[in-house]
């Protein structure tokens, strides 16, 4: 196997849940479909299972940055449920924004006002972006922001 096709199957186990699984639960069956050696499949199991949970961390704590009410508003379901989200590759890269759609289509028991405020925040992270963004929501989403978090200058 040349070093691009190892590269890209390196980068797909590390950020793709299913194929991880696929090379942990049937070893020669992947070794086979990839042509990768035995061993080496083996011995990498582990490290790219600590690598993918590492990078599931790492965007974990970058939407934390994005989504901070929500995320104070959630406490630890906004973790369990960001790393559910997390198991296949963001697309777009815009992880905030798909996490909070991702919320809004998962109703995994949360409330609507929580959902709302996650609505609110993605879209203060698109408006970033774009510079100009038009919504409407249902509650006063802005207050109850600042009742979370403290208003800063």
């Amino acid at each position: 196997m040349e070093l691009i096709e190892q590269q890209r199957l390196l980068a797909r186990l590390y950020t793709d849940a299913e194929t991880r699984r696929c090379w942990l639960a049937e070893p020669e069956r992947f070794v086979q479909a990839f042509g990768v050696d035995g061993g080496t499949a083996q011995k990498l199991g582990a490290q790219v299972e600590f690598f993918a949970r590492s990078l599931q961390r790492k965007r974990l704590k970058a939407v934390i940055i994005l989504l901070p009410a929500t995320r104070e508003a959630m406490s630890s379901k906004f973790d369990e449920l960001f790393l559910e989200y997390s198991r296949v590759p963001s697309p777009s890269g815009e992880d905030a924004v798909g996490f909070a759609r991702f919320l809004r289509e998962s109703h995994a028991g949360i409330p609507p006002w929580q959902l709302e405020l996650a609505r609110f925040e993605a879209c203060m992270v698109q408006a970033r972006q774009r510079s100009f963004v038009v919504r409407w929501f249902r509650s006063v989403v802005c207050r109850m922001r600042c009742c979370l978090m403290p208003c800063t200058k």
